[in-house]
């Protein structure tokens, strides 16, 4: 349960650090806020002892917040503190946060609160009890009111009903009120810049000194006028592996010359330095500083904000001299060595600047991601789609069974709907013949359209959904000639309740959703008494799907609802799949825990409705071969939709080879066997052992060109692994067939009993077995 403080004004939380900032601590701890930490050998002082508030603190050893001791009674003598052992070397920061459990401290320095900051917050899709949160704001009218503000979408958030919450939040005042105007044109302007860089330098030194504890893994800097970020920004960042690393940052605005919304570059302090720019330094005296982005000090520095190319690798690096603060991740030994934000000229620098200079004197490397956002993301339109569809058909996708050719979000109007006939608006400027035309150029290449839309009160980027206009939008879509639907409940109007094991099986945390879902050993979901076909949830896809049924033309309705409301219970009386985890991302761990995840539902997918495990991401990320074809293969006899997630031009011609994978396409879309493939051997652990490092090894299926069998080594190196036919539900034990290995064709022959195969580290065997002989 959480634990919430009030910031009323006969609060007595107060603390005197550092010249006397004046700090309101609020703790939100996961955990029974019954228990009250007991030290092990001394009693703690009474009042410690006395109040409800006390809790576990990750960041310290258990104590309330920060106020001053009680007077001792005469004769009485204060309880010695209790000792705490870190063991550093424990605390891993790798390319896997979510996997290895990574603690991370997300710090905003918030001057003013936007409410579009915090729904970005709540949607990042890594797990939020890993989360804590970090906030300092100015003494002030303006202070007064973003504490309120944050206040209050802090109280929905953490109530001890929503099991989003985040691990802690530590929100500080500080003593000073602001100096420098917050208009966004005075406070921009070249006068203002070193006095207003060192203040915000010495808010983010005291906010990450005081938050920074030894368990954090990762700091992200996270500036509160970013309103809009992909949900998996802090894994995607993390993937990399770098000790500081930050994306491009762009700003949504009306360009009045196209009349239309449109995007431009708005962190200019990630750059590469030029001979012009030391030039300046050394001709400078000891206090001044070097201001980057102003025509009065022009310095020829290389710009990430201009390194942007929409056509490029998302994952693509450049090394980096300077760097922003709107959205950086850094590895939390970083500032544990040392490297700060410096109030002062360092190197001529100050700030996020001077701090990539310090880090860097501390032999940690800056990095940036010029060309970072999800594939196309916002920035989509009817030439990007009719590229995609052309060369779907020019590399052989369409011809290998690839049919639909789909656009994710931002395809409307942000403004809203029409005012007289409540439609949605296409995006003209994108779209210059609608939506209907663009579906129509589609169609005539020989695939069918998607379009997506949300059960919820906005789309996942902030555009207008469906939720009250079902029956309006679902006549549109057939109208436009809409072949498929992709609908998520983003922007929920209701709160999110999941199950709980029962007393009698303990829980085991399920960490790739956003919050702990539990489930129960050995093979049971929750049981809770919870009706989730009757949830509010179900019911707002339901409503959809009637008015889609309504309608004179077919169309394919996929269910994005991230496995929390149970989905696999209800979905297939409702769609035609069901996403049942959080989002992928192109790591394998991550790929191992929905393969795990999945394993558990089989038996919930049929002819007419299938568990989607979300796109595939072949091609994408840093996936070996092995790791390529093991994915793929795996997705594809689990009767996944078959979704590539990636630039089709940029594909190896072995990744080609294994999309189009003939056999593994025709077990995928078999017309007369709709049940997908399961385990029947786990391997390495006992059969429904829920494990995402070692998840079921061996699997079989039926379909009509024969059985097949996936044999799977999740190990780093070459294992025997053998296919026994009396462990396979479809094979005779004492059968003879013959068998193929559908990878490269090659023919067994006639083998009867077993079949003994070599299989690479994190490969996949996949053989066929055809006719009985």
């Amino acid at each position: 349960m959480a634990v919430s403080r009030s910031l009323r004004r006969n609060n007595t939380i107060t603390y005197v650090l550092a010249g006397g900032l004046c700090l309101f601590f609020l703790y939100f701890f996961f955990g029974d806020t019954t228990s009250i930490p007991q030290l092990p050998t001394y009693a703690a002082p009474k009042h410690i002892l006395k109040s409800k508030d006390a809790a576990p603190n990750e960041l310290s050893p258990p104590s309330l917040p920060f106020r001053k001791p009680a007077k001792l009674a005469e004769g009485e003598r204060p309880a010695p503190p209790p000792v705490v052992h870190y063991h550093m070397n424990n605390v891993t920061i790798t390319s896997d946060p979510i996997g290895n459990r990574e603690s991370i401290l997300i710090l905003t320095p918030l001057a003013r609160f936007y409410d579009e900051y915090w729904d970005n917050l709540v949607k990042l899709s890594f797990p939020h009890d890993l989360i804590s949160l970090g906030f300092i704001i100015p003494k002030g009218k303006d202070g007064n009111l973003a504490t309120q503000q944050l206040q209050a979408r802090i109280e929905k958030t953490q109530a001890p009903t929503n099991k989003n919450r985040f691990a802690s939040i530590t929100i500080l005042r500080q003593d000073e009120e602001q100096t420098i105007a917050q208009d966004e044109k005075d406070r921009h302007a070249l006068s203002a810049q070193k006095e207003r860089r060192a203040a915000m330098s010495r808010a983010r030194n005291a906010l990450l000194f005081t938050t920074l504890g030894p368990t954090t893994s990762w700091v992200l800097w996270l500036d509160s006028d970013i309103v809009e970020t992909p949900p998996s920004l802090i894994q995607d960042l993390a993937s990399h592996d770098k000790p500081l690393i930050v994306p491009n940052c762009f700003q949504r605005y009306h360009n009045k010359d196209k009349d239309a919304m449109d995007v431009r570059p708005y962190d200019f302090n990630s750059w590469i330095d030029s001979a012009t720019a030391k030039g300046l330094a050394e001709k400078m005296g000891p206090e001044e500083i070097i201001l980057e982005g102003y025509a009065e000090m022009a310095t020829y520095r290389s710009l990430m904000a201009y390194m942007a190319d929409p056509n490029g690798d998302s994952r693509t690096e450049v090394d980096l001299d300077g760097v922003g603060g709107t959205a950086l991740l850094v590895k939390a030994h970083v500032h544990r060595d040392g490297a700060m934000f410096p109030p002062f000229p360092f190197y001529h620098l100050i700030e996020t600047e001077g701090f990539a200079r310090m880090a860097a004197r501390l032999g940690w490397k800056a990095t940036g991601l010029p060309n970072y956002y999800n594939a196309y993301g916002c920035d989509i339109d009817e030439t990007k789609i009719l590229q995609a569809a052309n060369a779907m058909v020019s590399l052989g996708f369409q011809k290998a069974g690839y049919n639909y050719v789909n656009s994710d979000d931002c395809w409307s109007q942000r403004s809203g709907r029409d005012a007289t006939t409540h439609q949605l608006l296409p995006n003209f400027t994108k779209f210059p013949e609608g939506i209907s035309g663009t579906a129509s150029k589609v169609h005539n290449l020989g695939f069918k359209f998607g379009i997506y839309s949300s059960a919820g009160l906005k789309t996942c980027g902030g555009y207008p959904a469906s939720l009250g206009y079902e029956a309006i939008d679902a006549s549109t879509f057939a109208s436009w000639g809409v072949d498929y639907l992709k609908a998520d409940p983003s922007f929920s109007p209701t709160g999110i309740v999941n199950g709980s094991c029962t007393p009698s099986t303990p829980p085991v945390n399920h960490y790739s959703f956003v919050k702990p879902i539990p489930i129960c050993p050995p093979y049971k979901w929750p049981v809770d008494g919870n009706n989730y076909t009757a949830k509010y949830t179900a019911l707002r896809f339901r409503i959809m799907e009637e008015a889609l049924l309504a309608q004179n033309r077919t169309m394919l309705y996929s269910l994005c609802e991230w496995g929390v409301d149970e989905p696999w219970t209800w979905g297939n009386q409702t769609g035609s799949s069901w996403r049942m985890s959080n989002d992928i991302n192109p790591s394998w761990s991550r790929i191992l825990q929905i393969l795990n995840q999945n394993s558990f539902l089989t038996n919930y997918g049929n002819f007419y409705g299938h568990n989607d495990a979300d796109m595939l991401e072949v091609g994408n990320g840093n996936l070996t071969a092995a790791e390529a074809r093991s994915h793929f293969a795996l997705w594809a006899m689990m009767k996944s939709p078959l979704l590539i997630g990636t630039d089709v031009t940029k594909l190896s011609a072995h990744d080609i080879g294994v999309l189009q994978n003939k056999p593994l396409l025709a077990f995928n879309q078999d017309s007369h066997y709709g049940a997908s493939a399961a385990p029947y051997k786990w391997g390495t652990n006992e059969d429904w052992t829920f494990n995402s490092t070692f998840p079921a090894q061996y699997w079989s299926g039926a379909s009509s060109n024969g059985t097949m069998v996936a044999m799977f080594n999740p190990y780093n190196e070459t294992m025997v692994m053998t296919a026994e036919y009396s462990e396979i539900p479809q094979l005779e034990a004492n059968g003879c067939y013959e068998v193929t290995e559908i990878w490269n064709g090659t023919s067994y022959g006639c083998k009867e009993k077993s079949l003994e195969v070599s299989v690479g580290a994190h490969d996949t065997a996949v053989l066929l077995f055809g006719q009985s002989c």
